[in-house]
């Protein structure tokens, strides 16, 4: 098994030692068999697969929200083919 250590973990995941700790409670990032220490390939997926979904949801809030500013245009302009002039 390929472990991490946390200065090393910290390093490529890009984040804070408390963030590390978190995604570790939640089972994002997997603990190796030392404390402080992470499976490597896991947790490397595991942590792809955390910022995929993220992603997702934020695409998915983004969406309704320009639905939303398009639906409220839509309702408040009027769409229909201009008048001659």
């Amino acid at each position: 098994m390929n472990v991490l250590s946390p200065l090393p973990s910290l390093r490529l995941f890009g984040v804070k030692p408390k963030t590390i700790a978190e995604l570790g409670k939640r089972g994002i990032i997997l603990t190796g068999t030392k404390r402080g220490t992470w499976q490597r390939d896991a947790s490397i997926t595991g942590y792809v697969r955390y910022l995929r979904a993220e992603a997702l949801v934020r695409s998915a809030e983004a969406g309704q929200s320009a639905r939303e500013v398009l639906s409220g245009l839509a309702s408040s302009t009027n769409l229909t083919k201009p008048s001659a002039l």
